[in-house]
């Protein structure tokens, strides 16, 4: 029997997606999973009481809740929500640990093999549930820091995990409060994270008593512009996609070199892309660029003059 090959510029329908919303506790992260369509969730924070238009939920208590999860327990569902991810995560990290205690680096932490097998186990579990027929929605709550007199926010995820996270997800959506009005930021900006494949750009959150399927709408959006792209191009964007978290998130000179040496196998078109937010990072952060070692380091104290490029 002939094969059917799928030529690199011939597109890949992606039927079943990734998602994740992280925000405050209180601005209506369940209510929102629930919009989703025919959804079910997996509640490990015991807090989806308070949703106001709660659906079917598992209450979940560890992995094997997630673990055991067949195909026929899921007939009739088309979205699977996990509330929250990082509570998700840590169950995870107390099953790895349970199984090997080489996963284990006391205290409860993981250690760095215990890292890999996460990140393999999560993904697999993804994987799983995509093919199912369930688009997945991660929900999380905001982690907030301060670099010198800015705040960011990021995920409440642990450790590595987040990397593992935004990078199975095609889009990542920051919620909060902008006056009077919820919102979705998914495009990326100065202070938090994001992931933005359909141009969603800046999202009103509705009264979702009145827009019950506004989650729904939001994947179905994403779907079709992720399916109007190329396979060549779509798998672009994700090598792009890793390369940006590694920059956006580098808190210094070391982990910005890192990233720009992870950029350096990207394309023409990619690396442009990457360049510009490697150097918009590099002045945020007060960094500059050595001539001589094509390296970004710390600015010179005042009197010093090294050969460096602002």
């Amino acid at each position: 029997m002939a094969i059917t090959i799928t030529k690199a510029s011939d597109p890949i329908r992606v039927e079943h997606v990734v998602g994740l919303i992280y925000g405050d506790p209180g601005l209506g992260k369940s209510t929102l999973g629930f919009t989703a369509e025919a959804p079910l969730c997996l509640d490990f924070d015991m807090g989806v009481h308070r949703a106001s238009n709660r659906k079917d939920t598992v209450r979940a208590t560890s992995w094997k809740d997630c673990e055991n999860i067949a195909r026929e327990d899921v007939a009739g569902y088309s979205a699977l929500l996990v509330d929250t991810v990082g509570r998700m995560l840590d169950a995870l990290s107390v099953q790895l640990i349970r199984d090997d205690s080489k996963n284990g680096q006391g205290g409860g932490a993981l250690s760095l093999k215990g890292y890999g097998v996460l990140k393999i186990r999560f993904a697999a579990w993804l994987n799983l549930m995509r093919s199912f027929g369930l688009d997945v929605v991660l929900l999380a709550h905001t982690n907030e820091k301060k670099r010198g007199d800015d705040i960011i926010w990021r995920p409440d995820i642990q450790g590595g995990s987040l990397g593992e996270v935004y990078k199975c997800a095609e889009f990542v959506g920051y919620m909060h409060k902008a006056g009077r009005d919820r919102v979705i930021e998914f495009e990326p900006g100065d202070g938090w994270l994001a992931k933005n494949p359909a141009n969603l750009g800046t999202v009103t959150v509705p009264d979702m008593h009145v827009e019950t399927g506004f989650l729904a709408g939001l994947i179905t959006t994403v779907k079709a512009s992720i399916n109007e792209q190329t396979e060549e191009a779509r798998v672009a964007n994700l090598e792009l996609d890793a390369v940006r978290f590694a920059i956006e998130t580098a808190d210094d000179a070391a982990l910005l070199n890192e990233a720009v040496e992870g950029a350096s196998e990207l394309s023409t078109a990619a690396k442009a892309i990457a360049r510009k937010l490697v150097m918009a990072r590099a002045k945020a952060l007060g960094l500059v660029l050595d001539k001589e070692t094509k390296r970004y380091m710390d600015a010179p104290a005042e009197g010093e003059a090294p050969d460096v490029e602002s």
